[in-house]
């Protein structure tokens, strides 16, 4: 359960980092 849980945070924290880096470029 803990590698399952640890593969759907994973590609979730990826996208919010990505995201996170795009809100960061368009507010510049």
């Amino acid at each position: 359960k803990a590698i399952f849980r640890s593969s759907i945070q994973f590609p979730i924290l990826l996208y919010f980092k990505f995201h996170s880096v795009n809100s960061v470029i368009y507010y510049l």
